[in-house]
């Protein structure tokens, strides 16, 4: 996916420019008008959301990573949030608001996306779910109340405004600031995939906290 760098000013420009939008070569990140020159506080921490879906192996890849990547910095708060593009997506997208409310939800976190890309198993339906929660040691009956919980469905509402908010198109995303938009697929499209000694998950992580920099200064970090 073809993507176009919104000017900044000054050193921030010449830096961007430099670092991610060499000739002929897609960004590796687009900035949000909405947000445009914002600051974030200082002292305060840095929002970074995480569009995901359990179904895809793309996430799956950058999930360890990423959750490495936050525990790391204490000036991230990293918020994951599950999308759906079709019905079909439901499910899985409702599961990851249910687990939140249940004992180790990283834990089980980490056994859906396992479940799902090692072991190959079919969770696409309630019943689906439940057995394998069941397997994970946890009651049947506090999952399904967890999974149809009104609140789930409120979350889902949000999920699906923030997903037209920042025009998110493909999994997983990251959003930065609230002000920058980027994701391991258009690093895998910008020259800093070039870089043989890195993978494209430590390429977006490296972009991220150059980012990160960007929204406390205005200038890119090195």
């Amino acid at each position: 996916m073809r993507t176009s760098l919104i000017k900044l000013p000054g050193l921030a420009l010449a830096g961007l420019l430099a670092a991610c939008t060499p000739p002929d070569r897609p960004a590796a990140f687009t900035e949000l008008h909405i947000a445009r020159d914002r600051l974030a506080p200082a002292g305060d921490a840095i929002d970074v959301t995480e569009f995901f879906m359990y179904s895809c192996g793309h996430c799956a890849a950058f999930d360890a990573p990423l959750h490495a990547w936050a525990g790391q910095r204490q000036a991230v708060r990293l918020q994951r949030l599950p999308i759906a593009f079709s019905d079909r997506d439901v499910p899985l997208q409702r599961l990851y608001f249910a687990v939140q409310a249940l004992p180790d939800p990283q834990r089980l976190h980490r056994r859906i996306f396992d479940a799902i890309h090692r072991q190959h198993l079919k969770l696409d339906s309630e019943d689906a779910l439940a057995d394998f929660m069941a397997a994970q040691g946890i009651d049947r009956a506090a999952f399904l109340a967890a999974y149809r919980a009104p609140a789930v469905q409120g979350q889902l509402d949000r999920v699906l405004a923030l997903r037209h908010r920042y025009a998110v198109r493909a999994v997983p995303t990251l959003v930065v600031a609230d002000r920058f938009v980027t994701s391991p697929g258009m690093v895998e499209s910008s020259a800093l995939a070039e870089d043989a000694g890195q993978t494209v998950e430590q390429a977006t992580l490296r972009l991220v906290d150059r980012l990160l920099v960007l929204a406390r200064t205005g200038v890119p970090g090195g």
